[in-house]
This record gives C-alpha cells, structure tokens and sequence, in this order.
C-alpha cells in the first residue's frame, strides 16, 4: 500500500467550521417548494432547508426501510480486489471489511437519496478509523466551497490542492438526491394520517352521556368533574329527563377504507421510486408470485445498477482520495463486487449443492463458508450411530393397508399413508394444541352445541398453525404477497378438514338412534383425530413442505432464465418412484412450455421429483437433447390425476377446491369457511 500523508487527528473541514443544527419543524408542500427553489437558487444556493425537509421526511418508516434496503444491498456485499494482472489481491479485501471502508460504501450509496456529498476521513494517532460527510447543509457544490457558517458568504474551496485529494466529492453537483422526489409523497401522507387520528378519535370511540339532577346546582359539577376524570373520549351531560339520540355516521367504515386506501397509495409511489416496484398484491390472471417474479427482476435492475455506480465512484473518484492516505494497493487495482455474494442464502446452498455432485469438495469448505462449527470426533461418531439406528427402523416399517372407502381413491391414500411414515422422524408435529382442540370439540358435539356452520374455529387455527410452520421452515424468500395468498390457502384447508371431522362425529355421536355413552363415543372419536391429525396431518405437512421447496426453487429458476432457460424433469430413479412419473424422467423443455404449468413436481403424494437448470449452449451444442412437447405432455397425461396437475410457483395455492375435503361442504359450511379464512388472515 502506498504510505499515507503526515497529518493532524484534527479533522480537516469539519473543526473550522461552525456547524448549525438542522431544525426539526412542521413540513408541508410549500415549504418542501421553497426548499427546492433555495437548492436551486442561481445566484447562492442553499441546502439548509432541503436537509431540515429530508431529516422530517427520513422519519417515515416506509421510506426510510426502503433506502436502508437499497444500502444494506451495497454494504452487506463482498469486494473483491485485483491488480492490474487480474490477481485478488486478498490482503486488501481484508481492509475492505473494516468498519471506515463499510461507512464509505454507506456514504457513497447516500448520495443517491442526499445528493452530493463530500467525505472527509476519522483521524486517530495518524490513522483513518472512520468515514464522515461534511454536513451538506454547509456545502455548496456549485460554487465549490463549505460555509464556515451559515449565512456566510465565505467558504472553503474544496476543489482546490491539497483539499482536491484529502476530501472525497461524490455525486454531481447539482444533484438533490432521489428523496427530494420523495417528500410530496410523505408530507401528504403524514398529513392524512393526522387527519386519520382525529376520525378514529371520533368515530372509534364511543360518546358517554350524563345525567344531572337539574334542581341541584352541585349535581352538574359532580357529573362533569366524573366525566373528565374518565378518559378523553367525547360526552354529553344532559339534564334528568331530557332525551337524546345520537346517530352514527352512514359509512364511517367506508371512510376509514379512504385513509387506508390513500396511505397504501403513497407507500406504493414511494416504493416505485426506491425499488421500482410497488407494494400491492393484484390479483390478475398472471398470479400474485408472477407479480412477484417481475418485482424482483425490477429490483434485482436497481440493486445491479447500484453496484456499478458504487464500483465506479471506488474504481475512478475515489482513487486519488485512497492513495492520499495510503489506503489503496502500491500497484493499481479494481474493485468489483462478488455477484455471487449477491444470491440469497437458499441459491447459494443449490449452487454448492449441484457442484458439489459433479465435483469432490472438502467438508471445511461447507463449514466456513455457511459460518457451521464442524462436529467433535465424539458428536459426529454419535450421529453416525443414530443415521445408522434410523435407517435400520425405517427399514422395518410397513405402510398399514390403504382404505378402500377414501374418495381420492386407493393410490393417492396409500401414497398420504406412505408419506407419513417415511417423514415421521422430520415431520415434527405438535399435537398438543391440536388435541386440546379436538377434545374440546368432541364435548361440544356430545352436548349438542355442533360450532357454527360445521367449521370449528379452534381446531382449524391449530390445524393450520402446523401446517404453517411447515411452510415457512421451506420457503424462506421474502415475498408477502404470496405468503398471504398460500396463507389464506392454508388455513382453507383447515378449516375444511375440520369441517369433514365434525360431520363424522356428528353422525357418530348415535347409535341406533340414541346417543352413545360419552366414554365409548370418546373413544370412537380419537380414532378419528389419529387418522386425521396424527396420519393425514404428516403426510399433509411433507406436501406443504415439499410445496414451499418446490414454490422457492420456482422463483429461484425465475430470476435466472437468461442463463438457464430449459428445465429438465428428474426422478429420484429408485424402485420407488411411481410408473407415471418414471416416464416423465428426463424430458427437457423450455421453462416457458406449458407442460412445467401443468407437471412441474411435485405431482403426488410424497412425490420426491425435481426439476434441473439447463443452461442455453447444453441444448445448443447437443448435451442435452430438446424433447417433443407433444409427446411430453401425452407422457405427462398418461395415468395423471387432474389433482395435481400445476405448478406451485405460479397458481399461489398448494390444496385444490377439489381436494375432497373442500367438496365435501355445504353451502353453510363453505359460507362460515369464507368467513374465518377472511377473519384469521385479514392482519
């Protein structure tokens, strides 16, 4: 590295100026218009009131998590360093992990919301410890100098040697950052919401009346002295005998949906600006999470454009200011930002796992790259021990016999059967809750009070609940609006499963026309809740699992279909894989061909199929053999249940309305299903 320049701790602008603080003040439109035209002003600009404004505006959780996220995207990224040889220069990447240089890529991405910027370095004993940004209330870019004061027409020339080499200036100078667009958006929203408190004052809490004895001048004073005492809601002190009605207003809920509506309005122009995307969920033929997959491309535009701007401001603007303090290496280099770094934890694990089958890696390299402490020579012999205990009880299992009366049909209840013992030891489900539940249940149905509509509100939340937490242990994107959709998805299924069990329990409950004694009809009835929340409910649980690997794995393939645009289907290729799905082994198609809408796994019970990435120049020098897609999909249609015919990643939904659970309800049972769906999954 080049050796840094004698100098001063003292920082070189900031201690001979006269810093004045930002005021915090009441921010509107017309002030947010004066601000721009003091930025703008020709003949002095000013930046004092723009700053007030973005500290005011900066204040917005929405605006300000959508900045953090664009920022966190650059600082959180690796850097790589090469010389001019093309070498990494690793040594150097080291420096780059230190906490001055993390606080310089922050500062550089700030200057996309603030503005220019110019950065002076944190001296100690000689030695740059930290980053900071002369404040830009005191900076004038057009004119090249930092107010000593405000007010003050004199500065200090920056532009000028050695000044010109000790700061760092980032960004144009007439730029004002991305947040100056951004302001209209919060000041009207933060005005709405104020007015939005002051309806929910008055329309949210109900006004208390009181009553005095009109004869007794002390009885008012007690009533308003009580009344004040009270709260702050509204009330009305009326005397003894008067009468007094109040009328609600016609559509106060309508009128709340107009705040919401208006509030979600400007979240989503906000996000547009930040992101490129807004927030909503619309429901179009294209699905919520194909939504998804375009805001994600959009964003993945952003976040790559924010790299080269940061690479290029490191690899040009910031060369001289480095060198200046010997914090660049001797011989040239480049910094560039490892894309890899920039996949998500579930890419990363699929990339290693793929090279990982093609080539031999060492186990060290799992444990440090993922941060893994690797097992003592004790615990890995005591989980070898246990792999091979497991493996030997598996082997002795038996799947029971399938019933005959299941209106899936035979195959598919052997297969739900199947599933659950061979998932038992991973599907950890909790039926305590669950139990609870279904006890309560039985006592209801015994004493005749069957729950409203036949769906029993406190068996499906617990229901639910685990098949949940087995979604969420299997997709781990960031995607609300199609977690709400398989939400809702879920807990529908839910609820119709309890729908199913309370009809048999009340068709149970007698014998010969008289009601069975509660012990034999207890009894009865816990063979119903282990069929269906101890057998059924695992099985269940391994398809929402393997749903939500498949529905990240989809996404996944989304955002690389430029490099892999093909998907090859892959069985597991044992003795076990069904005939059907055998014959689909092997076919390669484009992603965008209609079989991966209607085959894409998994296509069964415990169906362990997957897909595989192909990449454009396999199929075109021949690797990989294109297959017909006429005859893929007669393959496909060959012995298929309609049942499964689709594609988790993009129908949103993991159960089918023709599951037989959903056919099996009335139209009570479907409209008090509607109802809790709507109610468990409104927040």
């Amino acid at each position: 590295m080049v050796e840094p320049q004698k100098i001063s701790d003292q920082n070189i602008v900031v201690n001979k100026i006269t810093v004045a603080r930002l005021e915090r003040r009441r921010e509107d439109i017309l002030t947010w218009q004066r601000a721009i035209q003091s930025a703008e002003n020709i003949a002095f600009p000013r930046r004092r009131l723009l700053m007030e404004n973005y500290q005011r505006i900066m204040l917005d959780a929405f605006l300000f998590s959508f900045v953090e996220r664009r920022i966190q995207e650059v600082t959180n990224q690796r850097i790589i360093v090469k010389d001019q040889a093309g070498k990494r220069d690793e040594a150097y990447e080291a420096i780059t992990r230190r906490g001055w240089f993390r606080k310089l890529l922050r500062l550089v991405m700030e200057t996309r919301f603030y503005g220019h910027t110019l950065i002076e370095p944190s001296l100690k004993r000689g030695n740059v410890v930290g980053m900071m940004a002369i404040p830009r209330h005191h900076v004038i870019p057009e004119l090249g100098i930092v107010m000593l004061s405000q007010g003050s027409h004199e500065g200090i020339p920056f532009r000028t040697s050695p000044l010109d080499r000790q700061l760092l200036e980032v960004g144009e100078r007439s730029d004002l950052g991305l947040l100056h667009r951004a302001a209209p958006y919060v000041l009207y929203k933060q005005g709405l919401i104020a007015d939005w408190a002051n309806f929910c004052e008055i329309f949210g809490m109900p006004i208390r009346q009181y009553q005095y004895n009109p004869h007794d001048p002390v009885s008012r004073q007690e009533a308003e002295k009580a009344a004040q005492e009270m709260g702050s809601a509204a009330y009305i002190i009326v005397p003894e005998g008067v009468g007094l009605e109040l009328h609600e207003s016609a559509d106060a809920s309508g009128s709340s949906d107009l705040y919401k509506n208006f509030r979600q309005a400007m979240n989503n122009e906000l996000a547009v600006l930040i992101l490129g995307n807004q927030l909503t969920s619309q429901n179009e033929e294209t699905g919520a999470f194909s939504l998804g997959e375009i805001h994600q491309d959009e964003q993945d535009k952003i976040h790559s454009d924010d790299f080269r701007y940061v690479e290029s401001v490191l690899n040009d603007t910031a060369k001289d200011f480095l060198s200046y303090w010997g914090l660049a290496p001797k011989n040239g280099y480049e910094f560039e930002f490892d894309r890899q770094e920039h996949l998500s934890m579930a890419q990363r694990v699929d990339v290693d796992s793929k090279l990982a089958a093609l080539v031999p890696i060492s186990q060290a390299y799992f444990y440090d790259r993922y941060n893994v402490p690797p097992p003592t020579p004790a615990e890995a012999a005591a989980m070898k021990q246990a792999k091979r205990e497991a493996e030997t009880a598996k082997a002795k299992e038996q799947p029971s016999e399938p019933g005959a009366d299941d209106d899936d049909g035979p195959a598919a209840r052997y297969y739900m059967t199947r599933a659950s013992y061979e998932m038992e030891a991973t599907a950890r489900i909790t039926l305590t809750g669950i139990l609870e539940a279904f006890e309560a249940l039985i006592r209801a149905i015994f004493e005749g009070r069957a729950p409203q509509g036949g769906v029993d509100e406190a068996l499906m939340i617990a229901t639910a609940n685990q098949l949940l937490e087995g979604w969420q242990t299997s997709y781990n994107l960031a995607n609300p609006d199609y977690d709400k959709v398989i939400q809702r998805n879920i807990f529908a299924f839910a609820g119709a499963k309890t729908y199913d069990q309370v009809q048999l329990l009340r068709d149970a409950v007698y014998r010969n026309g008289k009601l069975m004694p509660f012990t034999e009809f207890r009894a009865l009835a816990l063979g119903i809740h282990s069929e269906y929340n101890e057998n059924w409910l695992r099985a269940e649980y391994v398809q929402v699992k393997r749903a939500g690997t498949m529905a990240q794995k989809w996404e996944q393939i989304s955002m690389a279909t430029r490099e892999y645009p093909y998907l090859q289907y892959e069985t597991e290729g044992d003795s076990r894989v069904r005939p059907e799905h055998a014959a689909m082994d092997g076919i390669t198609l484009p992603i965008t061909h209609q079989f991966w809408n209607d085959f894409y796994p998994p296509n069964g019970w415990n169906c362990r199929c997957r897909v595989k990435q192909i990449r454009r120049d396999e199929i075109n020098n021949g690797q990989v053999k294109l297959s017909d897609g006429g005859e893929s999909m007669a393959l496909g249609m060959k012995d298929a249940d309609p049942y499964w015919q689709g594609n988790v990643g993009r129908q949103g939904f993991i159960f089918r309305d023709n599951h037989h659970y959903f056919r099996r309800l009335d139209a009570q049972g479907k409209a008090r299903l509607n109802e809790l769906v709507d109610k468990l999954t409104q927040s």
